[in-house]
């Protein structure tokens, strides 16, 4: 190692030369020891695998070879009987055709002699083969018994009100067999005297003789013929009127009724009752059931009913209303939305897109009265055959004065002098406004969202009159003007909003007292200021 130092540092010099050769011996060296270890790692293990390998195979060609063994000799002892009976049969044969070859008389008595010592000599093979096959003809016998009794079809026998009704696979199909017939069941009250005792046994049937739920809910009515029978029922407004068995004779009454309205000869027109009548064929109770007649009475209100409440009514029920099925077209109304543009000066308003209407196929049933008068247009559908074009205004944000602006006026309008009600002064005969009396230096505020678009002294002006003055225009075509002030607050090109104050109340310009001279424009038409405003 001092020889291998000095290589590098001669004389003890340190160069950044010797340095870098002996950074790279070292790299060098790690790299090549830790790629020898891995390699001989890796060899070790390869190593290791081959022997758990090697002793996998050793031990599974044991077992192989053992089971062999034992599973050839168990063949053996089994095969071992009929190789002999084989054996035995062709030497019984041979022999048989030699004594008749030499002429023997008892060939059969020889024959059955040889068989019989053949069966002493080999019957311990056959109990050896008996030994094997016993167990599995055993096996087969169980397995036969278990898919056997698995096969069998476990169902619950019913016995409705004392009489067998079916078969079914368990409880549920009871339950919902008595569903299906309560809701086949047509009832003016809730009963439950049909629902019988049922009682249930275990049997074992064929999977063919099970009975679904309609099945057994037909078997169920069937039992309990005595309590409702098929009929039919009319219900008007929900309400049952009554049940019969004539129902030829009703669905007659019906029809009487509807044909004076009847217009065969335009397929656009139809006949309905104005009341909700339906015809309802069902099982209902027989203490129910009243005469074809005494129904068609009930229903034209020449008898009464009863309501579900209990309440007795008569009325008739088989008013019509007749129906006109038209067809028509009309417009789809188009939509406006407006859009900010801060190239306009805040308040004008530019459509760049014109709205269109649209247009429609309508489907309508017009209901009339029994005398032809409207009572109600029903639509039915709508078909679309050009859409509405919407129509797109741009509604200016520039302030020309400078600063920001917000929303528009809404146009309604609150009265500019909190606390004072009192009028001087009408619009007419050369007077442009209302004056609002009040005390001196009573605050004025905005009657809505705006722009102030004045705000000076107009002495020396054509607005000489108005003294100190406040013109603000809200942006929806509509503008107030507030004159007369001692003190302005606000000035030109200031947004102000709903009731922000903008002045005080004064006498200034032509003006004989404290009072607020209000000015309403509407698309600069001058107009009277009550139209919006009125005194608290």
């Amino acid at each position: 190692m001092k020889r291998q130092w000095k290589r590098y540092f001669r004389d003890g010099e340190v160069s950044p030369r010797a340095v870098a050769h002996l950074l790279g011996n070292l790299f060098y060296d790690t790299g090549y020891h830790t790629e020898y270890f891995f390699i001989r790692f890796t060899r070790g293990v390869r190593h290791i695998l081959h022997g758990i390998a090697g002793v996998f195979v050793w031990v599974f060609t044991l077992l192989g070879s053992l089971l062999k063994a034992f599973f050839g000799t168990i063949l053996e002892d089994v095969l071992a009987p009929w190789k002999q009976i084989s054996q035995g049969m062709h030497n019984l044969r041979t022999m048989m055709r030699q004594e008749r070859e030499a002429g023997s008389q008892d060939v059969a008595q020889k024959g059955w002699q040889y068989f019989k010592r053949g069966v002493r000599a080999y019957r311990d093979l056959i109990w050896n083969a008996l030994a094997y096959l016993m167990p599995l003809g055993a096996t087969a016998i169980l397995v036969f018994t278990v898919y056997t009794v698995l096969s069998y079809t476990f169902a619950l026998s019913v016995e409705y009100n004392g009489q067998m009704v079916g078969f079914i696979e368990n409880e549920t199909v009871y339950e919902n067999a008595q569903n299906l017939v309560q809701q086949r069941l047509q009832a003016d009250a809730d009963r439950s005297e049909w629902e019988g005792e049922a009682t249930f046994t275990i049997s074992v049937v064929s999977e063919a003789a099970l009975s679904d739920q309609a099945e057994l809910a037909n078997r169920i009515i069937a039992t309990s013929s005595q309590k409702f029978v098929e009929a039919t029922g009319v219900m008007v407004n929900g309400t049952l009127v009554g049940v019969t068995q004539d129902s030829e004779l009703v669905n007659e009454a019906l029809e009487q009724a509807q044909a004076p309205y009847q217009k065969p000869d335009q397929s656009d027109w139809s006949v309905r009752f104005r009341h909700e009548v339906e015809v309802i064929p069902g099982l209902y109770f027989t203490d129910t059931l009243i005469s074809g007649q005494e129904l068609v009475n009930r229903l034209t209100g020449a008898a009464p009913f009863t309501l579900a409440g209990g309440e007795s009514i008569t009325m008739n029920c088989l008013e019509v209303q007749q129906v006109q099925r038209i067809t028509y077209q009309e417009e789809i109304p188009y939509e406006t939305v407006t859009s900010q543009s801060a190239e306009l000066t805040w308040g004008d308003e530019v459509i760049q897109q014109a709205g269109v209407a649209g247009q429609q196929i309508v489907t309508a049933d017009v209901v009339y009265d029994m005398n032809g008068v409207e009572l109600q247009k029903v639509v039915l559908s709508q078909e679309v055959i050009s859409e509405p074009v919407t129509e797109v205004i741009l509604y200016g944000t520039l302030n020309q004065y400078g600063g920001a602006v917000g929303e528009p006026g809404d146009g309604n309008f609150i009265w500019p002098v909190p606390g004072y009600s009192g009028i001087s002064r009408g619009m007419g005969y050369g007077h442009r406004g209302v004056d609002i009396t009040g005390a001196y230096g009573t605050t004025i505020v905005a009657a809505d969202n705006g722009l102030v678009e004045i705000s000076e002294n107009g002495a020396g002006t054509s607005n000489w009159s108005y003294g100190l003055f406040v013109k603000i225009d809200h942006g929806n075509g509509y503008t107030t003007l507030y004159a007369h002030c001692s003190e302005l607050l606000v000035s030109e090109g200031e947004y102000v909003v709903k009731g922000q104050p903008i002045a005080r109340m004064g006498s200034t310009g032509n003006s004989s007292g404290n009072h607020c001279h209000l000015e309403f424009t509407e698309n600069g038409v001058l107009t009277n200021p009550y139209r919006f405003v009125t005194p608290p």
